[in-house]
């Protein structure tokens, strides 16, 4: 199984429901294969602060135990230690919990919703990239740098550059 480039992606939305166009737009992305999630975990706070909190994956349990052994191909334990250990039989919630979106990282998000709202944040592989990715590797390269620039930042980033040159 080879996986594409992943990221993880938070966002935060002022009402308390994910937006019915955002649940479709998602939807088409995976149908597209353009993206496969994951992981995903959405919060919504209400004006109490109770919170409720909602995961989701696109994996079923083999394909979480084929992407985990994909994602640490060159750290797995040795073939004698995997018998001792019993890889094969691992719980797959525990493994999501140590390799796909950390608690902490979920806690860091709850820091930024406030009362009232609600925030989602996933960790997709851009399927799209995949081989370009393995022809990259395959070239002996890898990813020097990348750099998620959200839309609200463009015309900001693009008024800095014409300034800079003036």
């Amino acid at each position: 199984m080879s996986i594409g480039p992943l990221q993880t992606i938070a966002f935060l939305f002022k009402d308390r429901d994910l937006p019915e166009d955002v649940a479709r737009e998602l939807f088409f992305l995976r149908q597209q294969g353009t993206i496969r999630v994951v992981d995903a975990v959405f919060i919504e706070k209400d004006v109490h602060e109770k919170l409720q909190i909602f995961a989701v994956s696109d994996l079923n349990q083999q394909e979480a135990k084929d992407f985990i052994t994909a994602m640490l191909k060159d750290n797995l334990p040795s073939s004698a230690d995997v018998g001792k250990i019993g890889i094969e039989e691992m719980d797959v919630i525990a493994i999501r919990e140590k390799y796909f979106i950390p608690f902490e990282d979920v806690e860091t998000v709850l820091g930024y919703v406030p009362p009232g709202s609600s925030a989602m944040i996933a960790l997709v592989e851009h399927r799209w990239a995949e081989r370009l990715q393995e022809t990259i590797e395959q070239a002996n390269g890898s990813m020097l740098a990348e750099k998620f620039i959200p839309n609200s930042s463009i015309e900001f980033w693009g008024t800095s550059l014409i300034e800079s040159m003036t």
